[in-house]
């Protein structure tokens, strides 16, 4: 029995470095799209305009809860956690700042 739950724990993991790797593939110019895309979804009628990644987070009316609400959205669409010493709003002056942030990851 413990042959077998050894075998499916290695599968599990070869799986998630599977996904990471998929995820490492993903092209600058996607990561930047899908992250304005998260933005403008979660921020709604905030805005009624477009926005570019030198746009100020606050300049968009982004409160800590909607913050919160991007970074969970950010973090399901590419499968990594935030460190929680970024878990704040004043970590990210720009939008471009959270893009550089998870193409780090």
């Amino acid at each position: 029995m413990k042959g077998m739950y050894d075998l499916f724990l290695y599968h599990t993991i070869v799986k998630m470095e599977n996904k990471k790797k998929e995820i490492k593939k993903t092209d600058i110019s996607n990561i930047k799209d899908q992250v304005i895309k998260i933005i403008l979804s979660t921020i709604g009628e905030r805005t009624n305009k477009d926005i570019s990644v030198s746009d100020s987070i606050s300049d968009l009316k982004v409160d800590s809860i909607v913050f919160i609400k991007i970074v969970v959205a950010i973090e399901d669409a590419f499968g990594f956690e935030f460190e929680d010493n970024k878990l704040s709003i004043s970590v990210f002056p720009t939008i471009q700042s959270i893009i550089d942030y998870v193409e780090s990851r």
